[in-house]
């Protein structure tokens, strides 16, 4: 996952944090942007959400007024940028 993955798409959520998965994909994201490669992370706020390591100053796409599709073809686009 960490190292196979081209881009990784946390949507993240009230409910994301303190949750078995999330907690572990969240880890594996720290250390990505610990050892500079944050280019292959691609943050999804869907909702307020309070994250350890995720601040105000971080790139990250609000979702909030986005409908499904948007927020697909956003990532789409970021897929071929990289």
């Amino acid at each position: 996952y960490a190292k196979e993955a081209d881009l990784i798409v946390p949507f993240l959520s009230p409910d994301y944090v303190g949750r078995e998965w999330p907690t572990t994909e969240w880890r594996v994201i720290r250390d990505l942007l610990k050892s500079g490669q944050g280019d292959r992370i691609m943050p999804v706020k869907l909702a307020a959400a309070d994250l350890a390591g995720l601040h105000s100053i971080d790139g990250y796409l609000d979702a909030a007024e986005m409908d499904p599709e948007q927020v697909a073809d956003l990532i789409l686009e970021r897929l071929a940028a990289g």
